[in-house]
């Protein structure tokens, strides 16, 4: 697998776990199979506690795609996950297919992220691009809000994952940024992984 840390060629960002790489997708999805996913997975009760996802009030539906906009708040508000799921549709756009829209938004979020990387002073936020299981996906982390994010391209479905913890302590941005890549990216991968298997594909 090929992880490329932003702006630093093709180095491995230290602590990002290994991933074997799938065949992208081209099913093509229609819809998810309920209101919100169901994360049922180790990784990700950590962050939702078993519980069922709030559906959060989103824009009103585009024609170019499905918005699903969830959230999980722990009762002690320490961990929290968002997670923001863009069903594209074909026919919407004759030069781009649903499935290179997906990818678009990966290649879109990537680009922001390495952006901010040249711009930040702080050493705080780290940006990388890597290979997950469900398909190509641009991931950041920020050390001063202990926030994580990956937007993954799953067949014509981009899926983000917004993941808050709370603040190690003694520890500087810079250090937190790169423990919550080395803590945090597996839980991603899995929360993402889940909602890729309740994906409803058109027949």
């Amino acid at each position: 697998m090929l992880v490329v840390l932003v702006g630093c060629a093709t180095h491995q960002q230290p602590g990002v776990p290994p991933v074997s790489a799938s065949p992208v997708s081209t099913v093509y999805y229609s819809a998810l199979s309920g209101e919100c996913p169901t994360l049922d997975s180790p990784e990700a009760k950590r962050f939702t506690g078993s519980r069922k996802g709030r559906l959060v009030p989103s824009p009103p539906q585009q024609e170019a795609y499905q918005w699903i906009n969830c959230s999980w708040r722990l009762p002690s508000g320490a961990l929290w996950v968002t997670l923001l799921i863009k069903i594209y549709r074909d026919g919407f756009a004759p030069t781009q297919t649903a499935h290179g829209n997906a990818e678009i938004d990966v290649t879109n979020s990537a680009a922001t992220d390495a952006a901010r990387v040249k711009t930040d002073k702080s050493g705080a936020f780290r940006a990388i691009e890597r290979t997950t299981p469900s398909g190509r996906a641009a991931m950041s982390a920020d050390g001063t809000a202990d926030s994580l994010v990956q937007t993954t391209a799953v067949g014509n479905v981009s899926v983000t994952v917004m993941l808050f913890k709370s603040a190690t302590p003694g520890a500087n941005a810079s250090a937190r940024a790169d423990a919550l890549i080395a803590q945090l990216a597996t839980i991603a991968d899995a929360m993402t992984a889940e909602i890729a298997g309740q994906l409803v594909a058109q027949r």
